[in-house]
């Protein structure tokens, strides 16, 4: 500023046609400067001052100071990395809905229990007897004769055998069903609620 205020002096001066400026000392307080106004410059002699003299003839036209830098915009954080990709659901297991055999064929082997089993429904009745044949170190597969429709379905026949090489026909009129204890039973579908009363 002070360097512009001495320039716009010679500037309005019809004489001046040099200026001659003194730069404030480095760490003073800044606020002022030497200004000599001249319009020749022939006597252009040195000095022992320890100040930055600039000498500038009017016409030049002086370059505006550089524009100030806007300050550097904060470092952007790192990019999170990409999601993983979802892990693919496990293939479900498996499983064996119970059905009738043909001809009501049964496991005919050696049974280690063969016998009624009771319960409170044909699946629980199945239940039962699966969980009997689970227990047992022995049994490898089980035959159920499952409760005739329209009886009370409490009560149905259980096989258990560690072998099913006398797979044989019969002619019961019960649905029968042989299962091997490698696989796994599907569970049995929900049961629906009963239909609200009509208002």
């Amino acid at each position: 500023h002070l360097l512009e205020t001495c320039v716009s002096m010679c500037d309005a001066s019809q004489t001046c046609n040099y200026l001659s400026f003194w730069q404030p000392l480095p760490g003073s307080p800044g606020t002022k400067a030497w200004c000599r106004l001249t319009a020749t410059c022939d006597d252009f002699w040195p000095s022992d001052v320890p100040y930055d003299i600039y000498v500038i003839p009017m016409t030049a036209t002086l370059c505006p100071p550089p524009p100030t830098l806007p300050p550097s915009p904060a470092p952007l954080p790192p990019p999170s990395p990409p999601p993983l990709p979802p892990t693919p659901p496990s293939p479900a297991e498996p499983c064996l809905v119970p059905q009738p055999t043909q001809q009501g064929r049964s496991c005919q082997d050696a049974a280690s229990f063969d016998d009624f089993v009771d319960g409170t429904s044909p699946a629980h009745l199945l239940e039962t007897c699966v969980s009997m044949c689970d227990a047992s170190q022995t049994c490898n597969y089980l035959s159920f004769w499952q409760p005739l429709p329209g009886s009370p379905g409490t009560k149905a026949w259980c096989r258990l055998t560690a072998t099913c090489d006398d797979f044989w026909p019969s002619d019961v009129p019960y649905d029968i069903y042989v299962i091997p204890m490698t696989a796994t039973l599907c569970p049995p579908p929900p049961t629906s609620p009963p239909s609200p009363a009509p208002l």
